[in-house]
């Protein structure tokens, strides 16, 4: 049993070393995006409550970067609970204009922020 265990440890450093390394950067194209999403008023609005209630601010985080197929970052704004984060709002920012717009999860439609703060956007 021990040669086993002996043999199986000295294989696990070279099965981690072949894994994608994890992302820890952000690029100034994400930040950028980020920022445009935390300065919505919308947003702002919404951080000032979830703080004012929990003392936790809102997580915004990239969750996809732009593709050819894609041209969009998808940006997730989540409340801290903290076991784990809830996501309440995404959004997608054009990755050549910084155009913003709303996914409507309930009926999976990407909308244009305009027309999302005349529905009266809910945050």
């Amino acid at each position: 049993m021990h040669i086993i265990l002996f043999i199986l440890f000295q294989f696990l450093p070279a099965v981690a070393t072949q894994q994608q390394p994890i992302k820890t950067t952000v690029t100034k194209q994400e930040e950028k995006a980020m920022h445009l999403i935390a300065t919505l008023p919308e947003v702002i609005k919404f951080n000032t409550y979830v703080v004012e209630r929990s003392g936790r601010p809102l997580v915004i985080v990239v969750d996809n970067d732009p593709t050819k197929t894609n041209p969009f970052y998808k940006v997730s704004v989540s409340e801290d609970v903290g076991e784990r984060l809830r996501t309440r709002y995404w959004f997608y920012v054009d990755a050549k204009t910084y155009a913003i717009s709303y996914w409507d999860v309930a009926n999976d439609k990407i909308i244009p922020l305009k027309t999302w703060r005349k529905n009266g956007s809910k945050m």
